[in-house]
């Protein structure tokens, strides 16, 4: 049987988007030692995704692949000379390397990428499962634990044991919080609940940009209350932002015509709900309240002893110099903002910020609303949650630094 180009393309963009998955600090690396084997897996997809679209391009897609390709390893190349973090900054230079192609022969001639769209779609079946065992295990305990898993990702590193679900859905975070009546919080697949909550909302996020022209309000709703149900007040926050926002451009005659009185409501909402789940934080000590907030002042310091380089990509060893002696049990780091001013300096911050105002200018030329959302929520997200280096991230950032003016969507 002939399989189509299409039909490969499809195969292989499911396969680099369940790698983004497996990178985004799932605990899926921690139950099954694979070592590097997805890495491995995402060079040589890109090479069969580029080979297979290579006839379709045009002369100048081709030279202006090449061309931002070897800007990009002029830059980075830069950096290499000067940091302390070599290998880590090889690692980052091949990532965008290979997602610089991806993106730029991307075989959907629309306005979000194919892998991207897959990448929502996992994550759906994912939330999906993880809220069948969180309701039925983790609240109800109506099933149980089929086994355990080891990991290091904890605020001092230390090895601790966690429930696993046929290694479809893990416990990582199985102290309670009491505002919630005590219950657990959904981490799905991932180390901790805010990572599912991240994952869980760049999904959302794609689902919104698609419905323009997909009727998708099911997995919307389904990924709606998996974010919910991890308990995180970042991932809360980005809900109420993101409805205000809906609320703000809807064409909807209900919500257009009151919006002057829905708007206050969900800024009152969003400061009761801060209020609540901070104070709850930092009574319980539950996600280290104080440490997140503490984490800015320490980029911050970091930054400063190495403004123009920082002190090394994931360079966390040294990192720890600049917290406080309170933070010895608790010295995980929890913004990408901060990591990547720290760790880079100006120079590699200077890239990250190209692409979102890149991608805002774009977009608000196109007068895309859909698009503008995209890129400030993931800005949102890239100030409050800790993911710099991932794959996913650094796919979107290409994304938005190299995608042509779209055509404007009728709103």
């Amino acid at each position: 049987m002939q399989i189509s180009k299409q039909n490969l393309i499809n195969t292989l963009a499911y396969i680099i988007a369940a790698i983004f998955i497996f990178n985004c600090r799932s605990i899926l690396g921690d139950a099954f030692s694979v070592g590097n084997i997805p890495n491995f897996v995402l060079w040589v997809a890109t090479l069969l995704w580029v080979l297979i679209i290579y006839s379709s391009l045009s002369k100048k897609q081709f030279t202006k692949l090449w061309y931002c390709s070897v800007i990009w390893i002029v830059y980075i190349g830069l950096f290499l000379i000067f940091t302390s973090k070599k290998m880590n900054t090889i690692s980052l230079g091949i990532s965008i390397f290979l997602f610089i192609w991806l993106v730029g022969t991307d075989y959907k001639n629309d306005n979000i990428p194919v892998i991207l769209d897959k990448y929502a779609k996992l994550m759906y079946i994912i939330a999906g499962i993880s809220l069948i065992f969180w309701i039925l295990g983790s609240i109800l305990h109506i099933i149980h634990p089929t086994g355990i898993v080891f990991t290091g990702w904890t605020g001092n590193n230390r090895i601790v044991a966690v429930p696993s679900y046929y290694n479809l859905y893990f416990e990582t975070q199985t102290n309670a919080i009491t505002m919630f009546n005590g219950i657990s919080r959904n981490s799905a697949i991932f180390l901790e609940a805010p990572m599912a909550a991240l994952n869980f909302s760049i999904a959302l996020l794609i689902n919104i940009y698609e419905s323009r022209y997909k009727n998708n309000k099911f997995s919307r709703v389904v990924l709606i209350i998996a974010i919910l149900s991890t308990l995180s007040m970042t991932a809360y926050i980005f809900l109420l932002i993101l409805f205000g926002i809906k609320t703000f451009y809807s064409k909807n005659n209900f919500l257009g015509k009151y919006r002057v009185f829905i708007l206050p409501v969900i800024i009152i909402i969003i400061g009761i709900l801060g209020y609540i789940m901070l104070r709850e934080k930092f009574t319980n000590n539950i996600a280290s309240a104080g440490v997140r907030a503490n984490d800015y002042t320490v980029g911050f310091r970091a930054w400063m002893s190495h403004p123009i380089i920082g002190i090394g990509i994931s360079n966390y060893d040294d990192l720890k110099n600049y917290m406080d002696l309170w933070r010895a049990n608790n010295t995980g780091f929890s913004n990408s903002i901060m990591d990547v001013l720290s760790g880079g300096g100006l120079y590699l911050t200077v890239m990250y910020l190209f692409a979102y105002i890149r991608g805002f200018i774009v977009s608000k030329k196109a007068h895309n609303t859909y698009r503008i959302v995209f890129v400030v929520m993931m800005f949102y997200l890239f100030i409050t949650t800790f993911f710099t280096y991932t794959y996913i991230l650094l796919f979107i950032l290409c994304w938005f630094a190299l995608e042509s003016l779209p055509k404007s969507i009728g709103e």
